[in-house]
């Protein structure tokens, strides 16, 4: 979110006056902290990836070695490739 454009009448500061229920995420600005997302179109499911074997560990399924081994070869199968 921009501040400059929540604030600056020639932006937004009418649409979120006239469209109060939209203000929820405008009131958590101060908490928010940066998002990040993985290249390429597998972005959603490194994610994942990365959450699925993370419980393997908290499951005690696994060790935390051998979820870092496989994790990082699906990962790298999920992010694009350099040319």
């Amino acid at each position: 979110m921009n501040q400059i454009a929540i604030d600056d009448p020639r932006w937004l500061s009418a649409f979120y006056r006239e469209n109060p229920l939209f203000l929820a995420a405008v009131r958590q600005l101060a908490i928010s902290v940066p998002w990040y997302a993985f290249p390429g179109p597998n972005s959603v499911r490194v994610t994942q990836t990365m959450v699925n074997n993370l419980a393997r560990i908290a499951e005690q399924r696994a060790t935390p070695d051998e979820v870092l081994a496989d994790m990082a070869g699906e990962v790298r199968r999920l992010l694009p490739r350099r040319s």
